[in-house]
């Protein structure tokens, strides 16, 4: 565990790297500020698996790892403790984490075969960090317009207006959402047919 402290204009942020037993991965990060859900089907969830099970201890040199925005951390020997609440959890690594979880499930993975590189980010002004961060880790699979919007809460004022109507189970915020119109679309239309919006 590696903790440096970086200062910006608006303070300092915790940085901390850990390198973590899979084994050892706590089951309840939370996902909320995740800027899409994890389609944990395709080739990048079959490479991460086979990476994890199949070569011992390079699981950390071809994964990126998983980071996290912490309201408070702190560490003692090799033990590291995170607060999270509201707006704070794991912003990027998100197929990684949920494929752990699935191969530790399924139990096919034994204690000191592979590891995974946890980043955690703190302090007073990381919230203020969470869209441009979000932004520029989701590189890999680049993060669409509308699911950083989502993040930001841009789409509420659709959400209040739309509240208790069937129709808003079938707007897609974020990507791999479940639904029938992405939010883009929908914003789109609705622009077509009153340049007042």
């Amino acid at each position: 565990i590696n903790t440096i402290g970086i200062k910006t204009d608006k303070g300092e942020i915790l940085k901390t790297i850990a390198y973590v037993d899979v084994c050892d991965i706590p089951r309840d990060f939370p996902m909320d500020i995740n800027p899409r859900k994890q389609r944990m089907s395709g080739n990048v969830v079959k490479n991460i698996k086979n990476s994890l099970i199949k070569e011992k201890h390079m699981f950390e040199i071809l994964n990126k790892g998983i980071t996290l925005i912490a309201k408070s951390q702190s560490s003692r020997g090799k033990t590291l403790t995170l607060e999270f609440d509201e707006g704070y959890g794991l912003i990027d690594g998100g197929h990684t984490y949920m494929t752990i979880l699935d191969v530790l499930e399924n139990g096919v993975i034994n204690r000191g075969h592979n590891y995974v590189t946890l980043e955690v980010l703190s302090g007073e002004p990381i919230k203020e960090y969470v869209i441009p961060i979000a932004s520029a880790r989701n590189t890999t699979i680049q993060v669409k317009d509308y699911s950083l919007a989502e993040l930001d809460k841009s789409f509420e004022w659709i959400k209040q207006t739309l509240d208790g109507e069937e129709c808003l189970v079938n707007i897609i915020f974020k990507e791999n959402d479940i639904g029938h119109v992405k939010v883009d679309q929908l914003i789109w239309l609705l622009a077509v047919t009153n340049p007042n919006i």
